[in-house]
């Protein structure tokens, strides 16, 4: 114990007597594990915990899914229904999807999100009420609804927590409907009605009124025992027995577990940056222990001469650890502190991408870092020790004070360096290849024109405007904003790209609708001044023709499948749920929700008689800013109906730029984190040539006073320097490569962009180690030769 002691205040002194030494390992190392922690406490909570409900792993979604491309999307109501009824495998089944309200009767109208679920869906998750009752009954499944649950924020915010809400009624776009419970604090469901502020069971009559449109999310409880492997063998049989499937030879369910399925849109966004950072932590540690061995290099003699005295590769190893734990201990305090901060600057960063919790140390996180700790520590101590006692005391004892203890400690220092360098470039690579993406994806034309384009969603109560209602107050809206100074246009549609979800259905051109012959659409419905206000070229025909309810208008990809090579104007189109529609014209192609591929066809209806789902959102184009014509369009859509519930308008443009936010996201943080790994491996480099400087000052001041000038000898020193620099570079440029197969889903549109990367990442690479090089090689430079001879 008392050997203990004394090693423990030799570590102590050691490191005392370094301090440059122990700030700069110090200040790297907490870096490292911070960056670590944060993005660890980011993929603990929302890709490893399971979902917040009891016996979560038997919650599975069931999605329709095309046999051929795999792509899913959502379920209508009667395929549910239909699979509800087939569903062997599972205790229950249920369903749900969201609309916008107005809910009056508070101190203003305001917009709510309301979650239309069928009866049994909470008590599918298992969820149990705060207040009251959150299971619905079946009888309570009626359009309007009657009931009500509130979820526990929205309690909060709007009624302060007061029990009496039980019972009270609201009234939703007029309808009154009771509140009969509130949810728990907890509840969060990341999927269709992840921002409902109140549910209703609306769903399935809801769906029988609307039989093909397809914007439910299905979810189940497997029964005890039953795998997922034998619920998806279940649905593909009940799929193949489906009007569905004989309407579309393509259609499938594809059941998957209900975690996998939320984590799904930012699984792969959380382990590229889990991947990151920790390339930055093995940077991190290559760097310390560079700077270690050349610590261990400056007191060789040191060492040597505790070897002679008696201390044995125990002893020494005890003390290498003693010291390797302190500063890894000091390091991971360090991280701990600094990993708060930075799991605030991601929730900031990346808030509007995923549901990011608020920035916290709980026990799984230390117990990440008291890991992240030992491991660094115990790695360390062995690199030292093993070093340390490989070279033979005599001819370290010999040589002078500071003297290398063997080459294998320079072959080491360099290993370091280069591995630090090609990591540094690897992750910089990453970065330059999004970043490409991102600029490639920028270019894209959506098919509409967003800059000049300001949106609003105008909630239109069902209980006010039935469909004559609505179209009288587009009939005043469209010239009313038109005639604002600067407006160029206006134009409404009941889903908007980018801006509002789609809706979906399948057409064809065979009246005898033929199986295969149905190809799956994005509907909208529109009035004629949309395609003006949005800067959607028609390409033949024209628009809505008046007082014509049989027409249409579609997009070219969807004339080019149903009739190539023919004029598609005038052909009828038939689909289920509405008579047949002549096309009108054919217009270009938009994008819907997404610039890197091509989308669905679109069919436009006309709004004067097709009813608009949700209300319509506005589209206004203007001259200059769009966000400075916001307080006009809101005072006239308030003129027309004072009692409307209206969110600030938003420029067209920042949902097209939402769109890129998970590819913005990556290159930024792939970015900083290959910047932080270049520093770490400025860094690195330059402790290694510091100390091959002091280790040559007997060689350099010899081969001055030979006659050797001082650019020759700064030469040197940037050649060998460049060795290094020049390995690693060609290494990480390799891998880099790799990462990119990666980063694949992530990239668009590189082609050719290898060498404009490669020149973009040497612009950034080649200073940084020149900056590291240049201060050692000058200081080489200024060597006195009799001082340097005299000193040894």
């Amino acid at each position: 114990m008392t050997g203990l002691l004394i090693d423990i205040r030799q570590a102590v002194r050691s490191l005392l007597r370094a301090p440059g030494f122990l700030a700069a390992a110090t200040g790297c190392l907490a870096l490292g594990i911070g960056a670590n922690l944060a993005v660890i406490s980011h993929v603990d909570r929302l890709l490893l915990r399971p979902l917040p409900f009891p016996d979560s792993g038997r919650l599975v979604e069931v999605d329709p899914a095309d046999l051929q491309t795999g792509e899913t999307g959502p379920m209508t109501m009667p395929d549910f229904l239909a699979l509800q009824a087939a569903g062997r495998g599972f205790k229950a089944m249920a369903a749900c999807t969201a609309r916008t309200r107005t809910l009056t009767g508070l101190a203003e109208p305001i917009r709510v999100d309301v979650g239309m679920v069928t009866a049994g869906f909470f008590d599918v998750l298992g969820v149990r009420a705060a207040l009251g009752r959150v299971v619905f009954r079946p009888d309570e499944e009626v359009l309007p609804a009657t009931v009500g649950v509130l979820r526990h924020d929205f309690w909060m915010a709007r009624f302060g927590g007061d029990p009496a809400v039980l019972g009270r009624t609201l009234d939703l776009d007029g309808k009154a409907v009771q509140v009969v419970g509130v949810l728990p604090k907890d509840f969060r469901f990341h999927r269709r009605i992840s921002d409902s502020q109140v549910f209703v069971p609306e769903a399935a009559p809801f769906g029988t009124r609307s039989p093909g449109m397809g914007t439910f999310l299905a979810i189940g409880r497997l029964n005890p025992g039953v795998p997922l492997v034998q619920a998806q063998a279940q649905v593909r049989a009940a799929a193949a027995g489906m009007e569905a499937r004989r309407q579309n030879p393509r259609f499938d369910l594809r059941a998957s577990s209900l975690l996998e399925e939320t984590v799904s849109n930012y699984r792969r966004v959380l382990l590229l940056l889990q991947g990151a950072v920790a390339l930055v932590l093995l940077i991190t540690c290559f760097d310390v222990a560079g700077l270690q061995l050349v610590r261990d290099l400056g007191r060789g003699r040191d060492l040597a001469i505790r070897q002679a005295l008696g201390a044995g590769r125990g002893r020494m190893g005890r003390l290498f650890l003693i010291e390797s734990l302190m500063l890894a201990a000091a390091g991971g305090a360090a991280g701990i502190a600094l990993s708060y901060f930075i799991q605030g600057g991601l929730r900031w960063l990346l808030e509007d991408l995923l549901p990011m919790p608020a920035a916290s140390v709980y026990p799984a996180l230390l117990a990440a870092a008291l890991g992240l700790v030992l491991a660094t520590g115990l790695a360390l101590a062995f690199l030292s020790w093993f070093m340390a006692c490989g070279p033979r005391l005599v001819e370290v004892l010999r040589a002078g004070y500071g003297a290398s203890h063997s080459r294998g400690h320079w072959r080491v220092l360099k290993g370091l360096v280069v591995a630090e360098v090609a990591l540094s470039v690897m992750l910089l690579t990453g970065a330059g290849l999004l970043i490409h993406s991102l600029v490639n994806l920028q270019r894209v034309h959506p098919g509409f024109e967003a800059g000049p384009v300001l949106t609003v969603n105008v909630p239109l109560p069902p209980s006010r405007y039935d469909l004559p209602a609505q179209r009288a107050f587009l009939a005043r809206l469209e010239p009313a904003l038109s005639a604002l100074p600067g407006v160029g246009g206006a134009g409404v549609n009941d889903t908007l790209p980018f801006v509002k979800a789609t809706n979906g259905g399948s057409v064809t051109a065979d009246p005898g609708r033929a199986q295969g012959s149905e190809i799956y659409v994005r509907v909208h419905v529109v009035t004629s001044g949309y395609f003006k206000a949005m800067g959607i070229p028609l390409l033949a025909g024209g628009t809505f023709p008046p007082a014509d309810p049989g027409t249409c208008m579609i997009s070219r990809r969807l004339a080019e499948k149903l009739w190539p090579g023919q004029d598609a104007v005038g052909r009828p189109l038939y689909s289920d749920g509405i008579a047949p529609q002549r096309v009108a014209g054919v217009v270009a192609d938009t994008a819907e929700n997404r610039l890197d591929r091509p989308e669905d066809p679109q069919v436009y209806l006309p709004a004067e008689f097709h009813e608009l789902f949700g209300g319509p959102v506005v589209a206004v184009k203007v001259q200059g800013d769009p966000a400075r014509y916001g307080a006009q369009v809101k005072a006239v859509l308030r003129s027309l109906d004072p009692g409307l519930a209206l969110p600030e308008p938003r420029p067209l443009r920042e949902a097209l730029k939402e769109s890129m936010a998970v590819r913005t996201m990556a290159g930024i943080l792939f970015t900083a984190f290959g910047l932080l790994a270049l520093l770490l491996s400025g860094v690195g480099l330059y402790g290694v040539l510091a100390q091959i400087t002091l280790q040559r000052r007997r060689e350099i001041g010899i081969r001055l006073s030979l006659g050797a000038t001082r650019a020759q000898v700064v030469g040197g020193i940037l050649a060998g320097a460049a060795a290094m620099v020049g390995l690693g570079l060609g290494l990480g440029i390799l891998f880099g490569w790799q990462a990119g197969r990666i980063l694949g889903p992530l990239l668009f549109g590189l082609g050719g962009a290898g060498p404009a990367i490669h020149l973009g990442v040497l612009a950034i690479l080649v200073p940084t180690a020149l900056l590291a090089c240049v201060l050692p090689a000058l200081r080489a430079a200024r060597v006195n030769p009799s001082e340097a001879l005299r000193q040894e």
